[in-house]
């Protein structure tokens, strides 16, 4: 393998995975897992992420991913859903601040839960009564 070679295993949430159910629908962050497969530690990740067809978010991951390491990250900003969202997806750009070259395993997309019907009305300030 060679030296920088990072994957995005799994997306945890949001996903219609049944080993995920209970995480999801989310409301919060999304969470994947990567693995690094290279030799090289990693000490940074560079990720584009958003429901595909609508606006695109970054996050940049600093840590220490060893070599056959797993890793489960949290990405920092919630995601757009809309009424037609039906996926989402995640790009790993960079790692080590270096533009990744094996691209095979760097894009991920899981199928979005249905949303649960909100109950109650919501008022001026968002809250539910």
């Amino acid at each position: 393998f060679p030296s920088r070679y990072v994957s995005i295993e799994e997306i945890i949430r949001p996903s219609t995975d049944p080993q995920y159910a209970r995480l999801n629908p989310m409301c919060g962050e999304p969470e994947i897992i990567v693995r690094n497969n290279g030799t090289d530690t990693i000490h940074n990740l560079y990720f584009k992420y958003g429901v595909v067809g609508g606006d695109t978010k970054t996050h940049y991951w600093t840590g220490t991913l060893s070599p056959n390491q797993k890793q489960n990250i949290r990405l920092s900003y919630g995601v757009d859903f809309t009424p037609t969202s039906t996926q989402f997806e995640v790009e790993l750009l960079e790692s080590n601040q270096q533009i990744e070259t094996n691209i095979s395993n760097n894009r991920l997309r899981s199928n979005l839960p249905p949303t649960p019907p909100l109950l109650g009305k919501l008022t001026s300030a968002g809250s539910i009564w």
